[in-house]
């Protein structure tokens, strides 16, 4: 793969290498400032190529789907052998984000809510007790008129009902979150914007017993965790990171955002649709507004809780495979009806690559559970269903080797998550070549600028006039100078936009500080031995255990790492969209074809587009790079020690703080030196932008002039120039169309 790979970057480099030689040698045919901007833009594309190559990142897999799709019953069956790994959430509220890769040892960390998070929460439990009350009061006013003067008790039943039908799904959620964190008795404010580490365990069965008090049923902390990294010692996880969500119905705003922002890390989706009400309008909506978005191209749909589908068929009562043959089938010709629908009115691409992979995977991970504990300490629910199909189905098998066949479980592993492993080269391949497609396109843009530059001049030999060409020109430069000050005002306009998104972007980065402001203290014991002298001849020992709290120095290079991580991320995003420069340019043109009015002149228009284009050339977005090492230092300098105890712990996140605050300070003075620097470019480029467009008009007559007198011999030259940009032009398209 990586030799193929190679390959195409080195005909992705002999292009480059082509188009160079090619417009050097014809260079006085078209406009030099293009050239010299394609290799300003251009001079490390080897190395980026090559950069991209060596990149061996994880396959990233998402399991998504509505809150109680059973996510992880299904994880749990399909990765760790029906093993609880993953706990069942007690409500959808503690149903934790959970990323799990592959690590020789076990371990994971535990990110809590922020402050702002838990505020929100509380409001809403808040609202939630109101809500209560005056529902409270309502129903018992309908009750009063049902009596009509006979005594009636309170029906506590049906006004539990009653709640169930009026009150938003998330204000319940958070007043359970606030119950939870009462009856555990803890301060949410000794836990908020933290993050626990959990290390030091060699067995998988002691792990998750630790992991239960963080997102289990009955976890101390459960209603706290806003998610959760895993690393497991288990061999399908070589070369993969899973990430399990909380829902696509998540009533936590911002657990939701952080789901989403995950899934765009993803390369392949397992979206989950409970098979009870298979593919419903939330989970066709999801597919539409998060898959396109976030560029996810591989998707498998399953239906989740297969066996209570099965239960729900009553057309067949006896045939235990005929009734599961039949609801595998109408729930296939449900999904596909579903997304042909929809398919029909937004030709959504994601919609149609699921509906290209039917027949959708229908799994039952009670079933394969069951298999698994071979029919030993079965849950109650587990009990009632076997025994309700035992019941109902006489063909019916009861081992395990059956429940396995009819959980499907294998299946999936076997045809969609080992192929999807086995792929993983390719479709990191795939990113690879969206990369190289972004160049070549590049590459196919300044070729054409050329080409069209090319027959714009051939055009105006041939065709025209010289002294009436120099007559036109001269009437074009006066309309120019005419609109120079509306293009000033444009450029303005734009540069302010930009100034104000970077003081945004400062002003965000000071509050993101605070986020990692904590750090975790642990408790450590140590034993401490004395002697001392009794009645002048004996001496005996006295060992103490002493207490201490610690932090160590690899938590605060880690903390400043993540910060520094986290802001250059952030503003390398913003830069991207500081200025559309193509939207501005568009504009650009617009202005300036309005001005000047070609209808009435005699006088080629891409003459003067090529030359705006040429003058937008010096209009580059700088990038932000940040320091990275020097903060580092600071801490490793300050401590020797790994441990820091006690008193020291209050100086040594002092010092961390002070030093978040200098990352913070540098990185906003770094943004203003950008500021600055874009300021001056748009400065420059607006100051000069009519006389440079007028000046490349007049380079261009210049060299017309001299060609003019050699008319045949230029065209000539031209047409062969035209025709080697034409050859070179497809064969960049085509490199473009086999990607």
């Amino acid at each position: 793969m990586k030799n193929m790979e190679i390959n195409q970057t080195s005909h992705i480099v002999k292009i480059y290498d082509e188009m160079i030689s090619l417009l050097k040698l014809n260079n006085q045919l078209f406009d030099e400032n293009i050239l010299h901007e394609f290799e300003m833009t251009n001079r490390n594309l080897k190395q980026e190529l090559l950069n991209q190559i060596e990149q061996d990142r994880l396959l990233k897999i998402g399991i998504v789907g509505e809150v109680k799709a059973g996510k992880s019953s299904f994880l749990n069956a399909l990765l760790f052998e029906g093993k609880e790994v993953l706990p069942k959430a007690a409500t959808p509220m503690t149903a934790a984000l959970t990323k799990i890769k592959y690590g020789e040892i076990l371990g994971g960390t535990i990110v809590f809510y922020d402050q702002k998070d838990w505020q929100l929460i509380k409001e809403k439990s808040e609202k939630y007790d109101r809500e209560v009350s005056r529902l409270r009061c309502e129903f018992e006013g309908t009750q009063m008129r049902v009596r009509q003067g006979r005594t009636i008790s309170f029906n506590e039943e049906a006004f539990k009902r009653y709640l169930e039908q009026n009150l938003s799904p998330d204000l319940k959620g958070c007043h359970e979150l606030v119950e939870m964190v009462e009856v555990a008795n803890i301060d949410p404010y000794d836990y908020l914007g933290h993050m626990q580490e959990l290390t030091e365990h060699y067995k998988i069965e002691s792990f998750i017993g630790e992991l239960n008090n963080y997102v289990g049923i009955n976890g101390k902390f459960t209603p706290l965790v806003k998610h959760t990294e895993l690393t497991l010692n288990l061999p399908v996880l070589k070369g993969v990171e899973v990430i399990d969500t909380p829902g696509t119905n998540d009533p936590i705003v911002s657990r939701g955002m952080t789901t989403r922002d995950f899934l765009g890390e993803c390369d392949v989706i397992f979206l989950l649709s409970y098979a009870g009400q298979f593919l419903t309008n939330e989970d066709v909506s999801f597919i539409v507004s998060t898959l396109p978005n976030k560029g996810i191209k591989n998707a498998v749909l399953v239906g989740s809780k297969f066996d209570s589908a099965i239960l729900d068929n009553n057309k067949i009562k006896d045939n235990f495979v005929q009734a599961f043959q039949d609801t595998q089938k109408k729930l296939t010709v449900h999904a596909k009806e579903t997304l042909s629908k929809h398919i029909s009115t937004s030709q959504d691409s994601a919609l149609k690559q699921i509906y290209d992979s039917m027949p959708p995977m229908f799994v039952s991970s009670l079933f394969y559970n069951i298999a698994q504990k071979e029919f030993k300490n079965l849950t109650e629910d587990e009990s009632h269903i076997l025994r309700t199909f035992l019941k109902r189905y006489s063909t019916f098998k009861n081992t395990k080797e059956a429940l396995i066949s009819y959980s499907r479980i294998d299946a999936v592993k076997r045809n969609k998550l080992q192929p999807i492993i086995e792929q993983k080269k390719a479709i990191v391949a795939e990113r690879i070549a969206d990369f190289e497609n972004v160049k070549l396109k590049d590459f196919y843009k300044k070729v054409m600028l050329v080409r069209q530059s090319v027959e714009s001049r051939s055009q105006v030999i041939a065709t025209q006039d010289l002294k009436e060409y120099e007559k036109q020109y001269k009437e074009i430069l006066k309309r120019l100078n005419r609109i120079e000050l509306s293009v000033k005002l444009l450029f303005a306009k734009t540069k302010l936009d930009l100034i104000y998104k970077l003081k945004d972007l400062q002003n965000y980065l000071w509050q993101l500080k605070n986020q990692y402001r904590t750090i975790e203290v642990s408790q450590g014991e140590r034993r401490e031995t004395q002697s001392k002298t009794k009645f002048l001849l004996f001496e005996e020992e006295d060992v103490k255990i002493i207490h201490y709290k610690y932090i160590t120095t690899t938590q605060l290079v880690k903390n400043l790492e993540d910060y520094r991580a986290h802001i250059q991320n952030v503003t390398d995003n913003e830069f991207k969209g500081l200025v559309d420069l193509s939207k501005f340019e568009r504009k650009l043109k617009e202005c300036i074809v309005d001005a000047c009015d070609f209808s009435q002149l005699n006088f080629d228009e891409d003459s003067i587009l090529i030359s705006v284009e040429v003058a937008l050339l010096e209009l580059m977005m700088p990038t932000l790079d940040l320091p990275t090492k020097k903060y580092k230092k600071i801490i490793t300098d300050a401590y020797t020690d790994v441990k820091i105890e006690d008193d020291g712990i209050h100086r040594a996140v002092a010092l961390q703080n002070q030093v978040l605050s200098e990352i913070c300070e540098d990185v906003c003075l770094h943004i203003r030196d950008v500021s600055e620097e874009i300021n001056g470019n748009f400065d420059k480029v607006s100051s000069d932008f009519i006389k440079n467009v007028s000046t490349s008009l007049e380079n261009e007559l210049n060299k017309l002039k001299i060609q003019f007198e050699e008319k045949e011999s230029y065209l000539r030259k031209y047409n062969a120039f035209k025709e080697n940009l034409l050859d070179l032009e497809k064969k960049i398209k085509d490199m473009i169309n086999c990607k």
